[in-house]
């Protein structure tokens, strides 16, 4: 990895957080579970709006992977909580999570090919 984990991590709430200014949502940020999680977060708003901001970050955090948990709708708020991770690629090999989604991408991968 090209920089420190807490530079990356600051550099990862930098980005989340202009996204979210730029389209009027609100942010909470927690620490991550995991030794590869950077963050784990809920953005919250407007359902479109939320759902376009996390296309935006999953296109603009280059250097981590962005997972999604759960989503949930209340009255005219809708909730989307993810955790943000390092790149899949450099996590330790050893580790159960990613070799869960590895089998999952393979899984997908496959499926996609047999239609």
């Amino acid at each position: 990895m090209s920089q420190s984990k807490e530079t990356l991590r600051q550099s990862t709430r930098q980005s989340v957080e202009a996204i979210a200014d730029r389209a009027g949502l609100k942010v909470i940020f927690k620490e991550g579970r995991r030794a590869t999680d950077l963050w784990m977060l809920a953005v919250v708003g407007p359902r479109l709006e939320v759902i376009e901001a996390a296309t935006e970050m999953m296109n603009e955090l280059v250097d981590a992977d962005l997972e999604l948990i759960t989503s949930a709708q209340r009255d005219d708020d809708y909730k989307l909580s993810m955790v943000i991770t390092d790149k899949l690629e450099h996590q330790a090999s050893q580790l159960p999570e990613r070799r869960a989604k590895l089998r999952l991408m393979l899984q997908r991968e496959q499926d996609a090919n047999t239609f």
